[in-house]
């Protein structure tokens, strides 16, 4: 089993690209149903083995206020039914979770994917904002750390988050 790219094309649309094309498996050519997405990053988030994809992307809510929209999709999927129309290709994807994540008011800047817990098995998503200006001449920047509350990758948490008075740029994770 080899490897596929993931990557965010100039309309937001995620796509995966399967460079090790064999005559036994189809290709994998997956792309995400919407585009407008900012960043992404892969991780085990339902413990079975392959990666999926965590995006983030921004939305604005009804009263005009922009927050960050995270979902989590699974382009391959290993084992379980798959619903009617969810098939690029022959392969099953899905959407595991969607959601506008409650602590995240602001435009969202980067996302990256780790293991935050000694006992865990799936990774947790760490999410940077950039939050609305305060007037002080410092933008903030808040990091909020997600874990899943369900095996199947499909319930997620805010297990924590702390503002800075500093914009971020970037967020890494690592051991």
């Amino acid at each position: 089993q080899t490897d596929e790219i993931v990557y965010i094309d100039s309309n937001g649309y995620i796509r995966v690209l399967d460079p090790d094309q064999t005559a036994d498996n189809p290709v994998v050519k997956w792309r995400s149903p919407d585009g407008g997405w900012y960043d992404a990053a892969l991780g085990d988030f339902n413990a079975d083995g392959d990666d999926e994809i965590a995006a983030i992307g921004p939305w604005t809510d009804d009263d005009g206020v922009e927050r960050t929209r995270l979902t989590i999709y699974d382009p391959v999927v290993a084992e379980g039914a798959v619903q009617p129309g969810m098939r690029i290709n022959g392969i099953g994807w899905a959407t595991l979770f969607t959601a506008t994540v409650p602590a995240l008011v602001g435009a969202p800047v980067d996302i990256a994917v780790g293991k935050f817990s000694a006992t865990g098995v799936m990774d947790g998503i760490v999410i940077s904002t950039v939050l609305p200006d305060v007037g002080d001449d410092e933008t903030p920047s808040r990091i909020t750390l997600l874990s899943a509350t369900s095996d199947d990758g499909r319930s997620w948490e805010t297990r924590f988050y702390r503002d800075f008075r500093h914009e971020w740029d970037q967020v890494r994770t690592g051991n």
